[in-house]
């Protein structure tokens, strides 16, 4: 086996372990918010692009669980949230 496979297997189990736990959750589109959790984790793990955290924070069915201002959003845990066109 080339070094360089070597490496990237040594990798892998590393990668599997810093899965977030909205990633865990694809399988519907309602996730409950966790500790620590951020619209952009969130995002991150369902679209892949964290910068698409204003699908959820946009999204009606997540009207009123969602507080402060447009640009620092407060989720707080235990809500469940809606994903818009998560997979």
């Amino acid at each position: 086996m080339k070094p360089i496979f070597k490496s990237l297997l040594f990798l892998l189990p590393v990668m599997v372990l810093h899965t977030s736990e909205a990633a865990v959750q694809k399988a519907g589109n309602p996730y409950t918010v966790k500790e620590g959790d951020t619209l952009f984790d969130i995002a991150q793990a369902y679209y892949n692009d964290g910068s698409q955290w204003t699908k959820i924070a946009q999204d009606p069915a997540n009207r009123g669980k969602i507080g402060g201002d447009p640009n620092n959003p407060i989720i707080h845990v235990g809500d469940q949230l809606n994903i818009p066109g998560a997979q």
